[in-house]
């Protein structure tokens, strides 16, 4: 029930993907963070948003294929003084301009989401990494494992996007003298199917 809800609220806008993420690794929510909900409503939230960045690119590239015929066929005509004065008040021009700043928008929004997203599950898995070492025992525990697990889902799941980010990934993020090397380990791991 909660997927939906999340699912519906995100497609209405009335939430934004970064709210999902933060409630999602809120305290509030540590109780539930075993539950499969938890995982495959940050999936639907880095979805949505990647999803909008799919399509804005595509709505981007079938304005300039049809620019490009729309060229074409002018040229045919030999009408090239004429096309130069109307492509300057030509609406058109303004509609990529305005498609092209959305794009980049999204884009900017899907990067954040995305190190956002990693950064949590970063911290998290260090936390409790910390807290095993402070306690004396073992940090390699199940929740450990399925954490981990879920860590390791969501590169698989969004590598290309990732893919995408992976300089932003390794300049602001996974920086290797300041995270955990159990916790680093998961990312080398994602970097070599790269290679």
């Amino acid at each position: 029930m909660i997927i939906v809800l999340v699912t519906k609220l995100l497609k209405m806008s009335l939430v934004d993907a970064s709210a999902v993420v933060a409630w999602l690794f809120s305290d509030e929510m540590k109780p539930e963070f075993e539950r499969l909900w938890i995982w495959e409503v940050l999936n639907r939230a880095l979805e949505h948003v990647s999803g909008h960045v799919r399509r804005s690119r595509q709505a981007i590239e079938n304005s300039k294929l049809e620019k490009e015929q729309k060229e074409s066929d002018h040229e045919k005509n030999d009408f090239d003084m004429e096309t130069e004065e109307h492509d300057m008040a030509d609406p058109n021009t303004m509609k990529s301009f305005a498609k092209e700043s959305e794009f980049a928008d999204l884009h900017e929004c899907l990067k954040n989401l995305l190190l956002d997203v990693l950064h949590k599950f970063t911290v998290t898995l260090a936390e409790h990494i910390v807290n095993s070492e402070s306690s004396g025992s073992d940090f390699r525990n199940n929740w450990y494992l399925y954490v981990t697990g879920r860590f390791k889902n969501v590169f698989l799941k969004h590598w290309k996007d990732l893919f995408e980010f992976r300089e932003a990934l390794e300049k602001e993020l996974f920086k290797e003298f300041a995270i955990d090397n159990n916790v680093m380990e998961n990312y080398n791991q994602f970097k070599a199917l790269m290679a």
